[in-house]
């Protein structure tokens, strides 16, 4: 303590003191005070015998508090900036844990289908996607996936936008509409299934075959099932040919298992509402392009969005659904299969 005195008074930077001392004209240090300071034995001589509190306070201008308040502030910043380094370190290594995981459970499955997806951004042509499909462990989803990009049952991936680019996935709107009278019975007919509660089975059974990893890793190309943001039915009381009624509401349209997504970050969110059917493997540029393009700022932060959505506003779901949303127009301009 003499010692770091002894270096204050000598006006020399200490790693120990973090303030200058506040030289009033009280407690101006006089050249006498100096000499003494600068003679200061260093700690642990025996020669001489000083009071170090009295010393500090009256030669240097410091306290004895407040140089061992000062010690403990900085010993509490090393022990936050090494808990924070030990944190980011195990974050990172849960992550690569769970992506190394979930290769043996998606990422190796073998593929037996391709298709290609053709894309232009504001009609300029910038390349095409090839994805390979998981036919034999997920017939039902890579059957309807294939037939659609192929155009076999009337209907195709052709002039469908990408809707949303997030900053872990890129969202393609899918099949809108199928015919003039449209319906769930139309749906059924133009994508290999009854409903797209047809594909509920198999996104159950690729859960329980993997629990604990993540199926939508990065270029996992899967279709959607459920739709984690729509809000659930609301019971509404209406008049129907002179009797009252309890019908359910519903808000947006529902899904019909044509929707899918490409995943650029590990995602396991998805898992629970997507079912996985291949992955990209080419056309990586043109996904990375994509993901760059400009979109509509997610506004969740927002208080007012947060009271809103906490009430039950539907303005709120609204304004949700146009988050990321891009400003140009993504399309895929053509799509078929490729030979395996």
């Amino acid at each position: 303590m003499l010692a770091a005195c002894s270096a204050l008074c000598l006006q020399q930077p200490l790693n120990a003191v973090s303030a200058k001392p506040s030289l009033s004209s009280s407690t101006r240090i006089s050249a006498a005070s100096r000499h003494i300071c600068a003679s200061a034995p260093r700690q642990g001589s025996p020669s001489v015998e000083l009071h170090s509190g009295d010393f500090l306070h009256h030669a240097c201008g410091i306290t004895e508090n407040s140089f061992l308040a000062d010690s403990i502030r900085r010993r509490v910043l090393l022990q936050t900036f090494l808990f924070n380094i030990a944190g980011t370190f195990l974050a990172s290594e849960s992550t690569k844990a769970i992506e190394e995981t979930s290769v043996d459970c998606v990422t190796d499955l073998p593929i037996t289908d391709k298709v290609y997806f053709d894309v232009a951004i504001d009609r300029q042509p910038v390349g095409r996607i090839v994805i390979g499909l998981y036919s034999a462990d997920v017939p039902v989803g890579a059957k309807r996936f294939a037939e659609i990009a192929a155009g076999s049952r009337g209907v195709s991936y052709r002039k469908k936008e990408f809707d949303k680019i997030t900053p872990s996935y890129v969202q393609n709107a899918g099949v809108r509409n199928f015919s003039l009278s449209g319906g769930i019975a139309d749906a059924a007919k133009f994508t290999g299934g009854e409903t797209v509660d047809a594909l509920l089975p198999e996104l159950e059974t690729q859960n329980r075959k993997c629990p604990n990893s993540t199926k939508n890793v990065v270029n996992a190309v899967s279709i959607m099932v459920k739709d984690p943001s729509r809000p659930p039915p609301k019971q509404k009381l209406i008049a129907k040919d002179g009797k009252f009624e309890v019908i359910e509401e519903e808000f947006g349209p529902s899904l019909n298992g044509t929707q899918f997504i490409i995943v650029t970050k590990a995602s396991q969110e998805l898992d629970k509402s997507n079912l996985v059917v291949g992955k990209v493997v080419d056309g990586f540029d043109v996904l990375k392009v994509i993901n760059g393009v400009r979109v509509v700022k997610d506004n969740t932060g927002s208080p007012y969005f947060k009271a809103a959505k906490l009430v039950g506003d539907t303005r709120a779901v609204v304004a949700e659904r146009g988050f990321y949303r891009p400003y140009s127009k993504i399309v895929i301009t053509g799509s078929g299969r490729l030979e395996v």
